[in-house]
């Protein structure tokens, strides 16, 4: 009864985590941020809650000005490295990167979290991003896990008029999200 009920009080805050993010969401001016910049500040933060994690960001660009709100974004990024920590081999470095294209008017960004470590299962690549989804259930000793971190990055992606993705690299798991300047202007 006791492990029932601590499931439901988590379930409950990690619903009202997701709430509080659409709420904020909705109500959030758009704000230019530099987000090799905002990215770069997450990562010295990471170095911190994480060590000895290595972390390392590997941009194509100095700087990256979008509109976003900054807030949102360090909140996926923080989902996506939770779960990169929790997936990667011991002694391997963890790589967030920033990339931007440009197409007629329009800037598409991509910021991803790259680890080295096991690749996702087949079965579950198409559902990660929904809501109450989670690998670690299929980890032996991972405990329970509510599988809401990749749908709040979702969340995030689509408000900026992005997508959140994931897919099997060399050697590991890519996952981030992209953001497109005119739709989060617009």
């Amino acid at each position: 009864a006791r492990d029932g009920t601590q499931r439901l009080e988590r379930i409950v805050a990690s619903m009202g985590e997701a709430a509080s993010l659409e709420s904020m969401l909705a109500d959030s001016e758009l704000e230019t941020v530099d987000l090799v910049a905002l990215v770069r500040a997450c990562i010295d933060g990471y170095r911190d809650v994480f060590a000895p994690q290595r972390f390392e960001l590997d941009s194509t660009v100095d700087s990256a000005p979008c509109p976003v709100v900054p807030e949102a974004i360090a909140q996926a990024l923080d989902k996506l490295v939770s779960n990169a920590v929790d997936f990667a081999r011991a002694g391997t470095t963890i790589v967030l990167s920033v990339r931007v294209r440009e197409r007629v008017g329009l800037s598409l960004y991509t910021i991803a979290v790259r680890n080295q470590g096991p690749p996702l299962p087949a079965a579950m690549r198409e559902s990660l991003f929904d809501s109450m989804v989670s690998l670690r259930e299929h980890r032996a000793g991972a405990g329970t896990h509510l599988g809401l971190g990749l749908y709040l990055v979702r969340l995030v992606s689509e408000f900026h008029g992005g997508e959140a993705f994931a897919h099997d690299v060399a050697d590991g798991v890519e996952a981030g999200f992209t953001l497109s300047a005119r739709s989060a202007t617009a």
